[in-house]
């Protein structure tokens, strides 16, 4: 479309009226005339990787093919100097150079090459754009132009061919105004607002305006809407004994306000307008229609939301791409509230007790009573008895679990986390504390006081240039018991910080420090709410490296550390596992918090489809969790990353929430009994692999807790500090991985070892200590090759299963042709004889050993088989028929792995506690005072007909299932089995003591 403004055009900005003239044509990118459209091609807007909309939602790209060009002809009706603006995207990595020529009577009056380099590329220019990988910017250039048609010409410069996610064109502007400063709002049809108070509004009052956009910058300005205007910024001017002259008060309105600047061209924009006298307080009640128009006058009336009764507020969903489908809060509401009485009944009944939550933005003091009824009553029908904070409405419907909270990480002194700003930090606990405290809510129904979100210390370059944190680390040294002769100098001020790994113990030294620095930062909010109550419940939600990256340490959160030192007391994490290998793996995440927190905690269960939701909180719940937050709710018009409108999840919900309803007050204080299987984790590794964008031990360790859940073992996670405190006899069998381990951890395995137990390693264990020095190539008598490194693992569903295959491994005693692959790094062996091989690489060099240790055994693999395990599984899964099944989890693993560590675990002659005899059924168990609870969580997506557990002792209660009919039921000698079908993702299976 051409559009050309000989432009009298009105911006109300705020309070302030600015006219302008100019002669200014634009049209968009894709509209130019192109003759080989392979080479120049129309692409719609594709969220995800850059911010921004291009302005009608499409763009001309120029990436793929040879040089072409795209032309577009337009009338200039004044003679002048023209500024030619160009909006386009801005890739920082990469560059896709293009050029816009500008002809009039065929001669060329001024041209451009765009792109060249970005212009972000300074830290000015990622202020002004922003710093995203995509971003969208105006660049110009300047020509003479007379009177008449201008042919404008697009090419591609040097070189032709660019990355696909380049050479990205929006918008051309051409303005004879040499101050005009292109904005979006200048080429999208404006839109009006206007308010009316009703006739029953009790408080003169202005309608504060706020909300939230769809991409950076994230929040809609504050300004305050008044009977003369709208003005920018929170103050209000409310004088309590009056006169409030420019308030609107009940019968007023507000002029027409053009409100388009407020919006990106299209997504889903959250206008919140709150009725209110002083800010941020909204009013009791209120009565105010919001009319909208496409002109400032009724006549252009296309849409008007009247709210009343009790909360102060209204919100509206705009897409301004979509002007039909403006709604308010209460038009949202209600779809959700007639899918939500079309549920069937299901067995069981809403949890009391066992906190099972929910993000849900309405709340009472804003919106309207219709709306929070609305809400109420869907959330009561999915079975959810918490909203995420307090809400006196909520509460007497049975919103009884709640989360309190106060962050304060902006109060560290120049992001510096050793500088907290300690009276501000009091000032802020104190009163949310005292809130609490004042309001009753400090008491069992109070799941968790939340601290922050994602967090993360400080960075290694930070501490390194920090005058603080070099005082605090110098000090930090004294506390951990080193000397300076420990570093080669006399005193403690020659010691400096390094972010460099070839600075060895200062590195080391360095990377605990900044874990510290976080869990002291944490730790000033626990003591203060420790005042309060006794019991604070602090928690923080960390964040998902621990699987996405495979390394904790990534952002400095070290979850051992912070429960350790008290600088948390209730642990939290959520269960996205982008790109991971299965959900199953929230499990692994589970048992991570659970060690680390000591039994203390609760999770994030991130909404997937309905099977692999349901599986997931069955598997969280069996692992150990003490409460379930579901995020998200929303709802969809109010709330982030909501899933109110995926209505298929709504029976799934209610079916499991329900269940867990029914078995409650069994589980409200059952644990998960110890294992004596055991995986180590190495904080040394981490540290040592920070600079890696994924660690293959990280990921090792989850494809080998893979291995054991699916042999149904449940896993304890073990860290260096267990061992070295000798915490670690009560396990049978110990799996190792990690690159660095310190001296006395190997020394207390190898008497470990001694005394019976079983230890596997796999390649590249114990191959440096705690500060990067070679460790002898001796691993507990195996002698032991260099260890090849060939390739990170990457994201499991995207690098690892392109990941190289660099060899294959055969069993020694198998006559089957079936081989593992190896892939990302191996490790052969020297010294093992041909009975102490068990499996060989393809040259015959032995690849898996198993050697007598005193009483124990030592197994070593060369390669990484649960690396290898989860390789597999992500290839079967790319390859099933996708509406084969009902979970988007693999549908099968290799066999053979699953067989060589069943081998393996009857080395140290124990049994799983509960396995079925469908290894992707994941049987939990839990034991409490009334009954022992066994978790089902089926992660193959498929109705199972003939589903055996086994229960390796012998039980008297006759079991009851929440949600299957139980077909047969026998104790004999030391097991219990049970015959049952399984239709479904979960089940609850009690059997009362």
């Amino acid at each position: 479309m051409k559009s050309k403004l000989f432009l009298c055009f009105l911006v109300i900005f705020f309070a302030g009226i600015v006219s302008s003239y100019a002669a200014k044509v634009f049209f968009e990118a894709e509209d130019m005339t192109v003759v080989e459209t392979e080479k120049w091609r129309v692409v719609e807007h594709f969220p995800g990787w850059y911010y921004g909309f291009p302005s009608k939602g499409k763009m001309l790209a120029g990436a793929s093919g040879g040089q072409a060009q795209a032309k577009k002809i337009v009338k200039i009706d004044e003679n002048g100097n023209y500024k030619v603006w160009v909006r386009y995207l801005d890739i920082l990595p990469y560059r896709g150079p293009f050029k816009l020529s500008i002809f009039q009577k065929g001669v060329v009056k001024g041209e451009k090459v765009f792109d060249n380099e970005s212009l972000r590329k300074t830290d000015e220019g990622r202020k002004k754009w922003g710093d995203g990988f995509g971003q969208f910017v105006w660049d110009s250039f300047e020509v003479n132009l007379e009177k008449g048609d201008v042919e404008i010409v697009l090419t591609k410069a040097e070189p032709i061919g660019v990355s696909w996610v380049t050479r990205h064109i929006d918008l051309i502007v051409l303005c004879n105004e040499s101050n005009y400063q292109p904005v979006m709002a200048d080429f999208i049809e404006p839109l009006y607002l206007k308010v009316r108070m009703g006739e029953n509004h009790k408080y003169p009052c202005v309608i504060h305006v706020f909300g939230r956009r769809p991409q950076p910058p994230w929040w809609i300005p504050h300004s305050n809407i008044y009977k003369t205007g709208i003005v920018p910024g929170c103050y209000t001017g409310y004088k309590p004994q009056g006169p409030n002259e420019n308030f609107l008060v009940a019968g007023t309105e507000s002029p027409w306000i053009n409100i388009t600047s407020f919006f990106d061209v299209m997504g889903d924009h959250k206008l919140e307008l709150t009725a209110m006298q002083e800010y941020f307080t909204g009013v009791e009640s209120s009565e105010f229609t919001v009319f909208l128009s496409n002109t400032p006058s009724d006549e252009g009336i296309f849409k008007k939301f009247t709210r009343s009764g009790k909360g102060s507020g209204m919100l509206l969903l705009i897409d301004l791409s979509k002007r039909d489908r403006i709604i308010s809060d209460l038009e949202g509401s209600k779809d959700a509230f007639e899918v939500a009485k079309k549920l069937p009944d299901v067995s069981g009944k809403r949890p009391e007790k066992f906190p099972v939550m929910t993000g849900c933005a309405i709340n009472s003091s804003f919106y309207q009573p219709q709306t929070v009824g609305n809400e109420i009553f869907v959330l009561s029908k999915l079975g959810f008895n918490g909203i995420g904070g307090y809400d006196e409405q909520y509460y007497k419907a049975g919103f009884t679990k709640y989360v309190g909270g106060a962050t304060y990480f902006h109060l560290a002194r120049n992001g510096c986390l050793a500088d907290p700003n300690i009276e501000a930090i009091n000032s802020i606990m104190k009163s949310s504390a005292e809130d609490f405290l004042k309001r009753g809510l400090f008491k069992d129904d109070m799941v968790a006081w939340s601290q922050m979100d994602e967090p993360g210390s400080v960075s290694m370059e930070h501490i390194v240039k920090c005058p603080v944190c070099l005082m605090v680390f110098r000090e930090y040294l004294r506390k951990s018991g080193v000397k300076p002769q420990d570093f080669g100098v006399s005193d403690f001020s020659e010691i400096y910080p390094s972010d460099k790994p070839e600075d060895g113990k200062r590195y080391y030294y360095t990377a605990l420090y900044r874990n510290q620095v976080l869990a002291d930062f944490f730790k000033i909010g626990t003591d203060i709410l420790k005042q309060y109550t006794p019991d604070p419940r602090t928690t923080a939600n960390f964040g998902e490296y621990l699987t996405y990256t495979g390394n904790m340490l990534h952002s400095g959160d070290d979850w051992f550390l912070i429960f350790d030192t008290g600088g948390l007391t209730f642990g939290w994490t959520e269960d996205w596992l982008n790109h991971s290998t299965t959900y199953q793996l929230c499990g692994y995440r589970t048992d991570f918090l659970r060690a680390a927190s000591k039994n203390h905690f609760g999770m994030y269960c991130i909404f997937r489809n309905p099977w692999d939701t349901q599986a997931k909180v069955s598997s969280e719940i069996g692992h150990g969790a003490k409460a379930i937050y579901y995020y998200n709710y929303g709802p969809y018009y109010a709330g982030i990353d909501a899933s109110s409108h995926n209505y298929n999840l709504y029976p799934a919900v209610s079916k499991i929430n329900h269940a867990i309803g029914d078995i409650e007050n069994f589980l409200i204080d059952a644990s998960v009994p110890k294992s004596p299987v055991a995986i180590f984790y190495s904080h040394s590794t981490d540290i040592w692999t920070l600079k890696q964008g994924s660690s293959i031990y990280g990921k090792e360790r989850m494809g080998l807790w893979l291995i054991l859940r699916h042999l149904g073992y449940p896993v304890e996670i073990i860290t260096e500090k267990d061992i070295i405190n000798k915490k670690i006899n009560n396990y049978r069998i110990i799996f190792i991985t990690g690159s660095h381990v310190p001296a006395e951890v190997t020394q207390n395995l190898s008497e470990w070892v001694l005394n019976g137990g079983v230890l596997v390693a796999v390649a590249g264990t114990g191959i440096y200590d705690r500060f990067n020095s070679p460790l002898p190539d001796t691993f507990f008598s195996i002698k032991r090759e260099q260890f090849n490194f060939v390739s990170e693992p990457g994201r499991d569903y995207f690098e690892l299963p392109a990941s190289k295959t660099i060899d294959f491994v055969k069993l020694v005693d198998s006559t089957a042709q079936e081989t593992i692959e190896v892939i990302c790094g191996y490790q052969k062996m020297k010294n093992v004889s041909p009975s102490e091989t068990v499996a060989n690489f393809s040259d015959g060099s032995p690849a898996i050993a198993t050697r007598n240790y005193g009483k124990g055994k030592i197994v070593f693999c060369g390669f990484f088989p649960g690396l290898s395990y989860m390789k597999s599984a992500v290839i079967a899964n790319r390859n099933k028929i996708q509406d084969s099944s009902f979970s988007d989890c693999p549908p099968e693993y290799p066999e053979i792995i699953r067989k060589i560590f069943s081998n393996f675990i009857s080395y140290s002659n124990i049994k799983p506690p509960v396995i079925t005899n469908n290894y992707l059924v994941e049987a939990n168990f839990l034991e409490g005072s009334k009954a022992l609870i066994i978790t089902l969580s089926n992660w193959s997506g498929k109705s199972i007909e003939n589903l055996d557990i086994t229960i390796n002792q012998r039980l008297k209660g006759k079991p009851l299932s929440s949600q299957n009919q139980i077909k047969s039921f026998e104790s004999k000698a030391n097991q219990t089995i049970i015959k049952m079908s399984m239709p479904g993702a979960f089940d609850f299976i009690v059997i009362p003591k």
